[in-house]
């Protein structure tokens, strides 16, 4: 970031003209924007092949503005609104983005096999199977969470 900032800045105390609506004032905008509003996402920067200058550029030997197309809008990939629940889908050992209902059968099937009354007398295997029954619990309810606000 600080290094478009810099880029911007050589760019305007070099072509003496204002940079205000230039394209590497958009798009540093831009990209200070995205990185306000998703801290979290890693910043998605095109590389370059023509060097910095300004969007409309004066050529000193015909007094005319030469100017450079726009490129292409750069659009990072967008997250799946389902990644979140890749780690509950694999606790409950089904494949990612199955049906609900698999998700619902394999569940009650997984609580069946380490349900704690099955460990009673066993106290070690009891809090071990207290464990895990509260991990499905969580697993399955924010599967159910997410699929009852889709549709």
């Amino acid at each position: 970031m600080f290094g478009r900032l810099g880029d911007i800045l050589r760019s305007y105390l070099h072509w003496n003209e204002d940079f205000l609506y230039g394209r590497d004032f958009e798009e540093a905008w831009e990209e200070l924007n995205q990185f306000l509003l998703h801290p979290q996402e890693p910043l998605y920067r095109k590389p370059r092949a023509e060097p910095l200058r300004g969007y409309a550029q004066k050529d000193r030997s015909s007094k005319t503005y030469r100017t450079y197309t726009r490129p292409e809008k750069f659009e990072p990939s967008r997250r799946d609104p389902q990644e979140h629940l890749r780690q509950d889908y694999e606790n409950l050992e089904v494949a990612f983005k199955s049906d609900f209902e698999t998700v619902k059968k394999q569940y009650k099937s997984l609580l069946r096999k380490y349900h704690p009354d099955r460990f009673a007398q066993d106290p070690e295997k009891y809090r071990s199977a207290t464990e895990v029954t509260k991990k499905l619990n969580e697993s399955f309810n924010r599967i159910k969470e997410y699929h009852e606000h889709r549709s």
